[in-house]
């Protein structure tokens, strides 16, 4: 059959499949803009590395990590400050990292007495005249990942 004979022969519609189609042959180039949305990705397809942004600005560039999270805390009797630890689902990769912490209730002063790549000792300090014993520590920890 020559080419002239093909040039009359009309493909129907649906009448290609990808088992057809020689693996390798779709490129970036055949693709209409729009054709790829949200929808054609695989769950965990789009990581960091593939982002054209920061999603966490640092000062120094490094790519970051930012966790947060909650904890309760109970005074025992008349003691006026009592220690909480928070531990991190990802350790950071160098201590320097930036936590902060704030309690639920005015009367509790949250300070950080120590920090660890993988946790945080806070301290909760009751201020004079609060007579609440228990209450929550919100916290956001923003560092280097590993």
């Amino acid at each position: 059959m020559t080419a002239e004979a093909l040039a009359s022969v009309t493909i129907q519609d649906g009448s290609i499949s990808g088992a057809k189609l020689e693996d390798g042959t779709i490129t970036g180039q055949q693709l209409a803009a729009g054709a790829v949305t949200s929808g054609h990705l695989a769950p965990g397809a789009v990581n960091p590395q593939h982002l054209s942004f920061a999603p966490i600005r640092s000062s120094s560039d490094r790519t970051a990590v930012q966790q947060y999270g909650f904890a309760a805390f109970v005074f025992q009797g008349a003691e006026d400050q009592t220690e909480v630890t928070v531990t991190f689902g990802e350790a950071f990769a160098v201590l320097n990292y930036v936590i902060v912490a704030m309690s639920n209730h005015p009367g509790f002063q949250v300070c950080l007495k120590q920090q660890r790549a993988e946790e945080a000792a806070l301290t909760v300090i009751r201020q004079p005249g609060c007579t609440q014993s228990y209450g929550f520590i919100s916290w956001i920890a923003i560092g280097p990942s590993l």
